[in-house]
C-alpha cells in the first residue's frame, strides 16, 4: 500500500519562489535555505522585484529568479547578482516564463528560455551572456514555449507550451542535436506524427520515457487517459484510464505519478490506479502552461532524487510531501 505523507515547514521570510537545492528548499528571493531537518539558513540579501519562481541548476551554482507571468528575472551565481534577465512582452502575462538550466558533459552551464522572440528557444551561456543558439537564419515555429524540463540522462529538452487558438502542445528536442545546429529548435521537435504532440501532460518516465496524458479525446490517447511515450522506439504503449481527477503530473518515479490538479495524489500508471490522496490540501486546478485565469498557482518543485515534492502552501508555510510503503499483514 503507497501513501502520501506530508512534512510542514513553517518559514518567517518565504518570498514566494523555491526551488530544491540538493536536499534543501530555496527560496531564492532572499537566500533563504530549509532544511527537511528543520534548520534555516538565510544570507539577508531580498530581491525588491516581485518575483514568485526560481530555478536551480545542476551544481547549484546558479540560481534564476523570476515572476512567472512577467518579462522580468535575475540569474543569481552562489547569492550574487550575474544579470537581469527578461523575455519578449507578448502574451507574458498568459502563461508560465519558459526557462530551465542545462550544463553540458563538459560542465558549461546554459540557460534555456526565449530572450529575443517568444517562439525561439535559445541557449544562454550563463558566464559570457552569449546567446549561442542565435544564428543568422532561424525560422521558429509559432508555439508559445513554456514549462521547459531536462531528461534525467541530460540529453533532451521537453517543452509543454501552446499554439493558437489555444491549442496545448507537447515537444521533445535532442539537446546536443540542437547546440551543433539550432536550426532544430526550429522545427516543432521529436514527435510521434508531424508536429508537436497536442498534449498539456507531459512527464518524464526515465531516460528515454514520458508519460502522456489526455484531458480532451484526441487521436493519441482517449479522453482521461494516460499512456507512456517511448520516443526513441517511437511507440506509445499502456494507455490505461486514470480513475479519477488529474491533470497536472510533475513527476513520475518506479511506475508511480505525483499528480496536484486540486489536490496532491498518486497514480499507478500501468493501472491508472489512483492510490492515495490528501483532499485536505489545495493546490489550484492548472491543467496547462496557460494560467492567467487561475486565482491559485502555488510554486510546485519536484526533487527527482529523493521523490520529493514541495510546495509554498501559504506566505509563510512549505508542504513537502512524500511516499511511503507499507505491507498489510495479516
Amino acid at each position: 500500500m503507497f501513501t502520501i505523507k506530508r512534512q510542514t515547514i513553517t518559514t518567517e521570510w518565504w518570498g514566494g519562489s523555491i526551488s530544491w537545492l540538493d536536499n534543501t528548499i530555496l527560496d531564492g528571493t532572499n537566500w533563504t535555505l530549509y532544511g527537511l531537518d528543520g534548520s534555516v539558513s538565510r544570507t539577508g540579501f531580498t530581491l525588491s522585484h516581485a518575483f514568485d519562481r526560481c530555478i536551480t541548476s545542476q551544481d547549484g551554482q546558479y540560481v534564476f529568479v523570476y515572476g512567472n507571468l512577467s518579462t522580468k528575472g535575475v540569474l543569481l551565481k552562489l547569492g550574487e547578482f550575474l544579470r537581469e534577465i527578461n523575455r519578449p512582452y507578448y502574451h507574458a502575462a498568459t502563461y508560465e516564463y519558459p526557462a530551465a538550466f542545462y550544463t553540458s558533459p563538459t560542465g558549461k552551464t546554459y540557460l534555456i528560455h526565449c530572450p529575443i522572440r517568444y517562439d525561439q528557444l535559445d541557449f544562454e551561456d550563463v558566464e559570457s551572456g552569449e546567446i549561442v543558439t542565435n544564428i543568422p537564419g532561424r525560422t521558429p515555429v509559432d508555439i508559445f514555449h513554456s514549462r521547459l524540463e531536462v531528461s534525467p540522462d541530460n540529453k533532451f529538452l521537453m517543452v509543454r507550451g501552446w499554439v493558437w487558438h489555444p491549442l496545448d502542445v507537447c515537444c521533445l528536442y535532442d539537446i546536443d542535436a540542437c547546440l551543433a545546429d539550432p536550426n532544430m529548435l526550429d522545427k516543432g521537435g521529436i514527435s510521434t506524427a508531424e508536429g508537436p504532440l497536442e498534449k498539456s501532460i507531459g512527464a518524464f518516465v526515465n531516460e528515454h520515457e514520458v508519460l502522456l496524458g489526455a484531458l480532451e479525446s484526441d487521436d493519441d490517447l482517449p479522453l482521461h487517459h494516460i499512456a507512456t511515450w517511448d520516443f526513441i522506439a517511437q511507440t506509445v504503449k499502456n494507455p490505461v484510464k486514470v480513475s479519477g481527477e488529474f491533470g497536472n503530473i510533475v513527476g513520475v518515479q518506479n511506475g508511480i505519478a505525483w499528480d496536484f490538479y486540486k489536490y496532491p495524489k498518486i497514480i499507478d500508471i500501468q493501472t491508472g490506479v489512483v492510490l492515495d490522496t490528501m483532499e485536505d490540501v489545495a493546490t489550484g486546478e492548472q491543467v496547462s502552461s496557460i494560467i492567467r485565469y487561475l486565482k491559485y498557482v502555488p510554486p510546485i518543485v519536484y526533487n527527482r532524487e529523493l521523490n520529493l515534492v514541495a510546495m509554498g502552501t501559504s506566505g509563510n508555510q512549505i508542504d513537502v510531501f512524500s511516499i511511503t510503503e507499507s505491507t498489510n499483514v495479516g
